[in-house]
């Protein structure tokens, strides 16, 4: 059996090197791109140092409902129950749609449980106001951050909520809400790369030239 050539190795390494490439493609993406999350960090209305906290207050771009106390401090919401109660705190549109079919969105926050009794915090992706993805957190817990992902198999206006429930006394603050995509690569670049790889193939010695 022949050895092969050197052009004929260099069309082969080259063929190799495509396939490589087209195969590894999905995962050479752009990094994550913010979505802004307004007054994500709570930031207003300020709250006065002292005492430190709003009782009441409700952050400014979110709504509430719900029997369940509420509060700001420092950069904070806070959730309490003395019973039984429950609340909701949410942005159904935060002026911005789903960028594309295929992105991988992560929703962040930071949050803690202060408890005599029980507590869930659940964090809530939405499209359109529809429930995409979720996050189910329980108290008594340390502050620490959490997130959730949700590949994009819709389209519409991207929102956020957060339910809260409470058994006996229970308290739930949250901080330093986020939200970020990784873009899938786009066909028309893909189609680029794909070109640029073939030409390289034609015009290596011992491919096809004219």
């Amino acid at each position: 059996m022949k050895p092969l050539s050197m052009p004929k190795l260099l069309s082969l390494g080259l063929v190799f090197v495509f396939v490589c490439v087209l195969a590894l493609a999905p995962a050479i993406q752009a990094g994550p791109i913010t979505v802004v999350v307004p007054n994500g960090n709570f930031a207003t209305p300020a709250v006065s140092v002292p005492p430190g906290y709003a009782s009441n207050q409700i952050p400014d771009s979110w709504n509430y409902n719900g029997t369940a106390s509420k509060g700001m401090q420092v950069n904070q919401f806070y959730f309490g129950s003395d019973i039984n109660e429950s609340g909701t705190l949410k942005q159904l549109d935060l002026g911005t749609n789903v960028h594309a079919i295929g992105d991988i969105y992560t929703l962040t926050f930071v949050s803690a449980g202060y408890n005599v009794g029980t507590s869930t915090l659940t964090a809530n992706l939405l499209v359109d106001g529809i429930m995409v993805a979720y996050k189910n957190v329980t108290g008594p817990s340390a502050t620490q951050g959490y997130s959730l992902e949700w590949t994009a198999n819709a389209t519409g206006a991207l929102g956020i909520s957060f339910d809260f429930a409470g058994t006996g006394l229970a308290q739930v603050v949250m901080q330093e809400v986020g939200l970020s995509y990784a873009p899938v690569p786009e066909p028309s670049a893909m189609a680029l790369l794909a070109t640029g790889l073939l030409g390289l193939l034609w015009r290596a010695p011992g491919g096809k030239r004219r």
